[in-house]
């Protein structure tokens, strides 16, 4: 076999050339693999996917005896695994379905691989149970980000056939279910921003594999692994209770914090346009927060920490929401047991309804602060109207009525095909427009001259008049 230095020099330079879904070097490499001589190419990345799962299992036997004979090996054997999966994801990357099929069967090869099998496999392997999750390192938890997010991107378009794997055949939803209500942070081994991360993109996957499906059976088998109970703990305990523990660290102060805080993202910003793309996906999405000691520096790197975990726990229920409100849909049981039934409750005042009253308030309370910030919008798709929810972005409080008003007054509605592409031209304007404003009211005092602009126009007008009397 070739030496794995330069296997991986081979897949860095991949990676180089396929990031940003690159269509026209997966079609030449998808009509290669067509040719029927791929069957060498998928069997090297089964057997070295299924090499790191043998790696994860003796690195955690040797660590239940107290020696770690290989660990540098072991690191290396990992970050080849990680480039490796974000190469195959990238040749996946922008819904590329005959690409997405590839991974799970070669029908033009004398010998089929399903990829998508090794990986939940190492997953599992990764995710064995509660107790091992617990203090999970956090390499292996990027790790675990990276196998995950492959999978996100072999679901994604729809990919129906995939789906119903994932779905149906394999265990990846009971591993994904242990992920996210596992205990897994333990300080000195692992860090609650990676595990967010982690968090998000299992249940980005399971919002993957409900992407455009028609298929009973995905339905089904997710609505048998992930009930209301499931809904009710993620959104009370593992967002709302986490998101709230961390308001008073994510907020900027004094003129020292804020600078802090720009020279932070300077750095961060010099960073990432040094990394090349084989680096970035060899660390998960955590950035290694490291830098200057001084405390004001120090403070700012816990605060951008506690702003992207913030960020991440609400994504986590985003996707969430888009997935139980797709099965909610064709399960009236299910609808009824995520809603808040507070005002449905007895109002006695024993003990066992009182306390069951304390559990629904908390929830209520949840899932409202979850509803504040997800907004929906219905769409044509394959021929169906679908339904998608997304988080409300910061900048949209720069959104005014009037630029509401003024782009429904603009779009044309003689035809649907016309009243798409008004919606789209002239809804690009008024989000751009947004986001510039939203800049704009950064800048000290401008929130003030954008609320009293009126009564400043109105006394401009008041003085001119005056002066021209006068003179």
């Amino acid at each position: 076999s070739l030496p794995l230095g330069l296997v991986q020099a081979a897949i860095n330079f991949g990676i180089e050339m396929l990031d940003g879904a690159q269509a026209e070097v997966q079609a030449d490499m998808f009509a290669y693999f067509c040719e029927g001589r791929s069957d060498q190419f998928f069997a090297n990345c089964r057997e070295y996917i299924i090499s790191a799962e043998k790696a994860v299992r003796a690195e955690r036997s040797l660590a239940a005896k107290g020696a770690h004979a290989f660990e540098a090996e072991y690191e290396q054997r990992q970050h080849f695994t990680m480039g490796l999966i974000e190469f195959l994801r990238l040749m996946m990357e922008g819904h590329n379905r005959q690409m997405q099929d590839l991974m799970r069967d070669q029908e033009e090869n004398k010998k089929s691989f399903n990829l998508l099998v090794d990986v939940v496999n190492l997953i599992a392997t990764i995710g064995k149970d509660q107790q091992q999750l617990r203090g999970l390192p956090t390499p292996l938890i990027e790790f675990l980000e990276i196998l995950l997010n492959f999978l996100v991107e072999a679901t994604q378009g729809p990919c129906p056939k995939n789906q119903e794997f994932l779905a149906m055949i394999s265990p990846i939803i009971d591993v994904i279910k242990r992920l996210l209500v596992s205990a897994m942070y333990k300080p000195g081994c692992n860090e609650t921003l990676a595990i967010a991360y982690a968090r998000v993109a299992g249940c980005r996957l399971l919002s993957g594999i409900l992407e455009g499906s028609n298929s009973p059976g995905v339905f089904h088998a997710l609505s048998e692994k992930v009930d209301h109970h499931f809904f009710r703990q993620m959104v009370t305990e593992k967002i709302h209770l986490a998101c709230s523990k961390l308001e008073d660290k994510r907020r900027l102060g004094s003129g020292t914090e804020r600078r802090a805080a720009r020279m932070e993202e300077a750095r961060v910003r010099a960073f990432l346009d040094r990394e090349t793309c084989a680096q970035r996906c060899r660390r998960g999405s955590t950035l290694k927060f490291s830098g200057p000691s001084d405390p004001a520096a120090v403070k700012e790197r816990e605060r951008a920490a506690a702003d992207m975990e913030y960020d991440q726990l609400l994504e986590c229920g985003y996707e969430l929401v888009n997935t139980f409100m797709k099965l909610a849909a064709r399960d009236d049981v299910l609808m009824d047991g995520i809603q808040p039934r507070l005002h449905k409750m007895s109002k006695l005042k024993t003990p066992e309804v009182m306390e069951e009253r304390a559990r629904e308030t908390e929830y209520h309370r949840a899932h409202s602060f979850l509803n504040d910030k997800i907004k929906r919008v219905e769409f044509e798709w394959h021929g169906g109207l679908h339904i998608t929810y997304f988080p409300e972005c910061d900048e949209s409080e720069a959104l005014t009525d009037y630029m509401i008003e003024k782009l429904k007054n603009k779009v044309r509605i003689e035809s649907p095909d016309l009243k798409k592409r008004d919606f789209l031209l002239l809804g690009q304007e008024v989000v751009d427009e947004m986001f510039h404003l939203y800049n704009l009211r950064q800048l000290p005092g401008f929130k003030q001259l954008q609320y009293h602009y009126t009564t400043i126009r109105v006394f401009a007008f008041i003085n001119v008049m005056f002066l021209n009397l006068l003179l």
